[in-house]
């Protein structure tokens, strides 16, 4: 029993050290230059904001675009956003909020990958292609130079979606249409543009 635990938890204990390792810049009490980090933490203390004055669901940024307003939550990906609430209710910063999703969807995407393909691979080969998904330059690029908190969370979401499909077709258990659905969703609501791409793929792999 215990030998199979350890069997069951070393790759995924594997793949969270080896991405803390590449987290570890961000481990200070400053917050880095990026594309859209400082627009992003605008954006979270006008989520916060708009949360306090009762907005249920989020519609209005009344801080942002110098103080007039914006509409901007109605066509902006909500779910960083929402997440964020939830975090600085707990007194963390709008700066630390943003290094600590940042991080964990970075980090989180490793793990979803690995959940994913080792129910159509070897677990070994599900380990080194995990590594090769979470390691892939672009992830790289949107944490530390674009600064894309969404687009990180939709990459780490989206493998959810296939493991969903392939355990579907596996087991015909309709929890996982529910179960896939719901990823679906947070997909959707992590990246407009990713979960419109990611779509037809979904479809078409489903077929």
């Amino acid at each position: 029993m215990k030998k199979k635990l350890t069997s069951k938890f070393l790759p995924v204990s594997g793949l969270l050290i080896i991405s803390l390792f590449f987290l570890l810049p961000l481990v200070n009490n400053y917050f880095y230059l990026s594309h859209d980090g400082e627009a992003h933490v605008a954006r979270f203390a006008a989520y916060f904001k708009a949360f306090l004055d009762g907005q249920i669901p989020l519609r209005w940024a009344g801080n942002l675009n110098y103080g007039y307003g914006s509409p901007v939550f109605i066509f902006y990906y909500p779910l960083p956003g929402v997440l964020s609430i939830l975090l600085h209710l707990l007194g963390i910063s709008f700066e630390n909020s943003f290094k600590i999703l940042i991080g964990f969807f970075f980090m989180f995407s490793f793990i979803t990958f690995y959940i994913w393909t080792k129910e159509v691979v070897k677990k070994e080969t599900a380990f080194l292609g995990s590594l090769f998904y979470g390691l892939v330059p672009y992830h790289f690029l949107n944490l530390y130079v674009r600064g894309d908190v969404a687009e990180l969370a939709a990459l780490a979401i989206a493998p959810l979606v296939f493991f969903c499909i392939d355990k579907f077709i596996q087991t015909k258990a309709k929890k996982f249409i529910i179960l896939g659905a719901f990823f679906y969703a947070f997909l959707v609501l992590s990246h407009n543009s990713v979960s419109l791409m990611f779509s037809p793929v979904l479809f078409f792999y489903s077929i």
